[in-house]
C-alpha cells in the first residue's frame, strides 16, 4: 500500500519549481518511473499468469512454438494476431528468454513506454506540467495496470498506436518519404497486432480524413491514400488469416448494436454499470470523483472547441472528438460497450481525450471565480510563486482519483475490497461468493497450475475433459495446453447439469472421463458458468462424500472443504 501511496504522490511533481532543471527531462523520468512501478507491481504480484485473455494468448503462442510454423487460415481470431504468435517467438529466440517470461515481464516493459510517447505527443499541445497531468490521468485509470498486463496483443498495438500519433504530430518526420513509409509500417503493425484496436484506429483516422475533406482544410493526420491502403490491408489480412472470422465478428457486433437500437434502447441492462455497487460512503465518494473527472474532461472539450489552435492542436482535434464519440457510443448505444468492453474502450479513448483535463481545470477555476463574484463572495486566495492555482486543483483531484481507483483507500479503510494487488487475501476470503469467484478468475493459484500440468501429462487424447468456466478458459488453456475450442465439447454440459442437480453422480461416457476441480471448486465449494451479460452463476458443489466410488479422484493439494 505504501508503494501505491508514493506513486500517487508523484503527481505533486507538477508543483515543483526549479528553473535549473530541464522540466521535460524531469517529467519524462517520473512518467517512466510511475509507469514501470504500476505495471510491475501488478505483474510481479504472482509468479503465475494474471488476468483473462492472456491464457488464450499464451496457449496460441505455445501451439505455434510447438509446430515451428505459423499457419494462417484458421478460424480463430487469436491466430491472426502476430503480436502473440510470431513476435514472442522472435523475442524468445533472440534474447534466450523463456516465452512465459516474455508474456509475464517483457511485454509489460515494452508497454511501459506508452505513457512516455504520449507525453512527447501531448507536449506539442500543452506545456510540460499539463502534459504530465494528462499522462498521469491515463496511467491512473486501473485498466492500464490491471487488465493491460494480461492483454499482450493490446500492449503491443497501443505502443504502435502512440508511436503513430507522435509521428503524425511531428511534421518534419511525417513529410519525409521515410516518414510516410514509417506510417504505413506502423499501421500494418497495428492491423496484425490487434483486430479490435486496428478497427478502432481506422475508424478514427477515417473520421480525421473525412473531417479534413468536408472542412476543406489541411487538418488530416494521414492522407486519403494511406487510409485506403490501410483499410484494404485490414480486410485482406483478416479475410485471409482467419478465414473471415474477425470480419464476421465485426458484422455480428454491428447487427447487435442495430437490434439494440430497435428493441433495447431504453434498457439499462444494455449499457455499462456506472453507479456505485454498495451504499458505503467511500464508494459514493469514489463515484463522485469519477463523475467529477468526466465533467472536467467535457468542460475541457468545450474550451478546446472555442480556443485558438496551433497546427498540432488542429490536427489532433478530430481525434479528440472521435475519443469522446467512442465513450459516448459506449454509454448511449445498446450493447456497444458489451461488444468492445467498456473499460478497455474508455482506456483507448483516454489516450485522445486526456489533454482536455488541463483545459477543463482552467475552465473550472474561471467558472468558480465568476460564480463567487456574482454572489458577492470574496475569497482570499494565497498566491505563491511556486504553486499555480490550477495546478493545485488538478493535483488534488488526480491524487484522490488515483488513491480511490487503485483501491488504496478501501484497503486502508478495510472497506469492501476492490484491488487484486492490495486486497488479494480479503477478496479470496470474502463472504461474498461473487467477489471470491471474481478474484479466482483473475489470479491463478499454484495448486491449480500444478494440477493442470499433471493432468496434461496423464490425459488420454480421446478422453472427455470437463471443468468450470474459469478453469476451462484459463489454467487448463495456458498451463494445461488444452485448446478451448476442441477439448470442451457441448456434452460436457451434462456434467454441469449433474452438479447443479446435486445427486452426486457423474454421467458416465464411453471413453475416459476427467472432471477437473480447481481450488475454487473444491476448497470454497463454488462453481462458475458462463452466463448472460458476462455474469457468474455461483452454485454449490455436491459434497465429495456422495460421489460414487467408480470415479477416480486425484487431489491437487487444494481440494479440502473448509
Amino acid at each position: 500500500m505504501v508503494v501505491f501511496f508514493l506513486i500517487g504522490t508523484t503527481v505533486f511533481v507538477v508543483a515543483l519549481k526549479n528553473e535549473t532543471v530541464n522540466r521535460d527531462r524531469l517529467f519524462m523520468v517520473f512518467t517512466c518511473t510511475v509507469s514501470l512501478s504500476l505495471l510491475l507491481s501488478a505483474s510481479a504480484t504472482s509468479a503465475n499468469l494474471l488476468g483473462w485473455d492472456i491464457h488464450q494468448e499464451y496457449n496460441r503462442f505455445l501451439q505455434v512454438s510447438a509446430e515451428g510454423v505459423w499457419q494462417p487460415g484458421i478460424q480463430q481470431n487469436y491466430n491472426a494476431v502476430l503480436s502473440i504468435t510470431i513476435l514472442p517467438s522472435i523475442l524468445s529466440t533472440v534474447t534466450a528468454i523463456d516465452g512465459f517470461q516474455v508474456f509475464k515481464f517483457i511485454f509489460p516493459l515494452l508497454f511501459s513506454l506508452v505513457p512516455l510517447v504520449l507525453y512527447m505527443s501531448y507536449r506539442k499541445l500543452l506545456n510540460a506540467e499539463s502534459a504530465f497531468i494528462g499522462v498521469f490521468l491515463f496511467m491512473a485509470y486501473p485498466i492500464y495496470y490491471i487488465e493491460l498486463i494480461a492483454l499482450a496483443r493490446q500492449e503491443v498495438a497501443e505502443l504502435l498506436l502512440v508511436l503513430l500519433l507522435w509521428v503524425f504530430l511531428s511534421n518534419k518526420i511525417r513529410r519525409r518519404t521515410s516518414g510516410r513509409l514509417l506510417i504505413l509500417l506502423l499501421t500494418f503493425g497495428i492491423v496484425t497486432a490487434h483486430y479490435s484496436l486496428a478497427i478502432i484506429y481506422l475508424v478514427i483516422i477515417g473520421f480525421s480524413t473525412a473531417s479534413a475533406f468536408i472542412l476543406r482544410k489541411d487538418v488530416a493526420l494521414s492522407s486519403r491514400a494511406t487510409f485506403l491502403i490501410s483499410l484494404i490491408f485490414l480486410i485482406i489480412w483478416y479475410g485471409y488469416a482467419t478465414s473471415g472470422s474477425v470480419l464476421f465478428s465485426l458484422l455480428s457486433f454491428i447487427l447487435a448494436v442495430k437490434e439494440g437500437l430497435a428493441f433495447d434502447f431504453f434498457s439499462a441492462a444494455a449499457r455499462p454499470v456506472v453507479a456505485p455497487t454498495t451504499l458505503e460512503s467511500l464508494h459514493f465518494t469514489n463515484a463522485a470523483l469519477q463523475y467529477l473527472v468526466q465533467l472536467i474532461l467535457v468542460l475541457g472539450l468545450l474550451v478546446y472547441i472555442r480556443k485558438g489552435k496551433n497546427e498540432a492542436e488542429k490536427k489532433i482535434f478530430p481525434l479528440v472528438i472521435a475519443g469522446f464519440a467512442l465513450v459516448g457510443s459506449s454509454v448511449i448505444l445498446p450493447f456497444f460497450s458489451e461488444g468492445l468492453n467498456f473499460g478497455r474502450t474508455y482506456h483507448i479513448a483516454l489516450m485522445l481525450i486526456a489533454p482536455c483535463f488541463a483545459f477543463g481545470i482552467q475552465s473550472m477555476e474561471t467558472v468558480s471565480r465568476r460564480v463567487l463574484s456574482y454572489l458577492g463572495i470574496h475569497v482570499n486566495v494565497v498566491r505563491s510563486r511556486t504553486l499555480g492555482k490550477t495546478r493545485v486543483i488538478a493535483v488534488l483531484i488526480l491524487f484522490s482519483y488515483f488513491l480511490f481507483s487503485s483501491g488504496w483507500v478501501y484497503a486502508a479503510g478495510m472497506s469492501r475490497p476492490s484491488s487484486f494487488i492490495l486486497d488479494s487475501r480479503a477478496m479470496m476470503d470474502s463472504s461474498d461468493a461473487s467477489l471470491k469467484a471474481y478474484y479466482f478468475s483473475y489470479a491463478t493459484v499454484d495448486q491449480d497450475v500444478v494440477s493442470a500440468q499433471w493432468l496434461r501429462s496423464h490425459f488420454v487424447n480421446d478422453g472427455l475433459l470437463c471443468a468450470d468456466w474459469i478453469s476451462r478458459s484459463q489454467v487448463l488453456t495456458s498451463y494445461g495446453g488444452f485448446p478451448t475450442e476442441l477439448s470442451f465439447p457441448l456434452k460436457c454440459e451434462g456434467y454441469l447439469s449433474a452438479l447443479k442437480a446435486g445427486d452426486g453422480r457423474w454421467p458416465i461416457s464411453n471413453g475416459t472421463t476427467y472432471v477437473y476441480l480447481s481450488v475454487l471448486n473444491a476448497r470454497y465449494g463454488l462453481f462458475t458458468e458462463w452466463g448472460t451479460s458476462n455474469l457468474y452463476e455461483i452454485i454449490r458443489l455436491p459434497h465429495t462424500g456422495v460421489i460414487i466410488m467408480e470415479n477416480k479422484i486425484y487431489s491437487d493439494g487444494g481440494s479440502i472443504y473448509v
